[in-house]
């Protein structure tokens, strides 16, 4: 029972000591950075196609549970072929620091199924289904399909990469871009991106298609 006792006090003082440390730990990023968590593309009006776009997002503080991102929209326009969305996050790919690097996964679907709120909260795509029974299904109705090496459904691309996807559309249609912050360079705790809309499937897309993330120096660009 004393041991016990003793064991309680023990681990009572370390708490109260872990929670009176405010300093950050090592490696982990803190929300220093100086842009905002959650960016609205469609502050002035929609994506438009065509045209690069560029934003910057902050870390999230760790701990808080918070989820960092942009969102912007786009009317679908006649096109049978489907319409091609491109994210591509800062990077300085060619060299080995990867202190400089980001990671942001790409979401498209219709801006009626997007749960979250345009500037102030990431949300997704998923969404409930009661069938007559009153069985609950869960339905994950994002459009940007991006495939793995074996052609398996639901891949993302790694650190410093550009996602992209060729989205089957109805014209006349509002779809939203969603881009979910997954790490931001640890230099200065804030991730640059491109985003553009093609109209028509996706052509070959590399690091110099969108080069206003960082990367138009390494594609012979200023």
């Amino acid at each position: 029972m004393k041991k016990l006792a003793l064991s309680l006090l023990i681990a009572g003082s370390a708490a109260l000591a872990l929670a009176g440390c405010e300093r950050p730990l090592p490696g982990v990023l803190q929300n220093s950075g100086d842009a905002p968590l959650v960016v609205d593309l469609d502050t002035t009006s929609p994506i438009a196609l065509g045209a690069e776009e560029t934003f910057d997002v902050r870390g999230p503080t760790k701990g808080h549970g918070e989820v960092g991102g942009a969102t912007g929209t786009f009317i679908a326009s006649t096109s049978t072929s489907g319409m091609c969305v491109i994210l591509d996050p800062e990077n300085q790919w060619l060299d080995s620091n990867y202190s400089d690097d980001g990671d942001i996964e790409l979401f498209v679907g219709r801006t009626a199924d997007y749960t979250g709120v345009p500037g102030q909260k990431i949300g997704d795509f998923h969404g409930e289904w009661v069938d007559p029974l009153g069985i609950s299904h869960e339905l994950d109705q994002n459009l940007c399909i991006q495939r793995d090496l074996f052609g398996d459904p639901g891949a993302h691309a790694g650190l410093g990469t550009a996602e992209f996807c060729t989205v089957d559309t109805t014209p006349g249609v509002s779809y939203t871009v969603l881009g979910t912050t997954f790490s931001v360079p640890s230099n200065d705790d804030v991730l640059r991106s491109s985003v553009e809309v093609l109209d028509g499937p996706c052509p070959a897309i590399d690091e110099c298609t969108l080069v206003a993330d960082n990367s138009g120096g390494v594609c012979g660009q200023p």
